[in-house]
């Protein structure tokens, strides 16, 4: 178990309902149920449920290459189907694929997607430098609270990563996931990790020791 917040029966119960969930879409779209016009949006919503259940695993304990096959296996989908035009999505699916070990080939295939969609808008230097570890300037697609990412490339230092952490859990408040695990009727709750603050870390090679003692930082993703 890496999370605390729920136990094992939680999220075993978590992951077979959500994979009933995929595999009843499945089935609707194989049998027609779903028409052609809304099989996009119920493949997008498949690809975030899968999200989901791929962060539920982790949260569980699950062994970390099984994790990386999975995402692996998720790519050709997300290339595809991927409609999320939110930046707190697109910043953790990057982070989750390089974190999880996924080949840069297929590291590539993800920054391409992500450049094509939304013209770009939520593809910017940090989604950038997580894909490809190449440092550059340029506009945030959200100045607050990324900018302390931007720091902590900028200045090769792990202090912003930090500070970044002690404030990520109450900067994303808007996020559908917060909270969640208050909820008692709904198993909405997934794990609560920060995966940019540790894509970054370990893309500079940043010694993490201190962002180790955030409840947040998926220290084991560390290499």
């Amino acid at each position: 178990m890496r999370d605390t917040r729920k136990d094992k029966a939680y999220f075993d119960a978590f992951i077979a309902e959500e994979n009933e969930a995929v595999s009843d879409f499945e089935q609707s779209i194989q049998s027609g149920e779903i028409t052609p016009d809304t099989v996009p949006s119920v493949r997008d919503e498949i690809l975030m449920i899968k999200t989901g259940v791929l962060i539920a695993r982790y949260s569980r304990g699950d062994d970390i290459d099984e994790l990386c096959g999975m995402l692996t296996e998720m790519t050709d989908d997300f290339c595809k189907w991927w409609e999320s035009d939110a930046y707190t999505d697109n910043i953790r699916f990057a982070s989750m694929a390089y974190l999880f070990g996924t080949e840069e080939k297929v590291l590539e295939k993800i920054r391409k997607n992500m450049i094509g969609k939304n013209e770009g808008k939520t593809y910017d230097r940090l989604i950038d430098f997580i894909l490809t570890g190449n440092v550059s300037s340029g506009k945030l697609a959200w100045e607050k609270p990324y900018h302390l990412l931007a720091q902590a490339i900028d200045e090769s230092s792990a202090e912003p990563l930090k500070t970044y952490l002690s404030r990520w859990y109450s900067a994303h408040r808007d996020c559908e996931w917060y909270d969640t695990h208050k909820i008692r009727d709904d198993m909405l709750y997934c794990g609560y990790w920060c995966f940019e603050a540790a894509a970054v870390a370990k893309r500079l090679g940043l010694d993490d020791t201190a962002l180790r003692q955030s409840k947040y930082y998926p220290a084991d993703l560390i290499q």
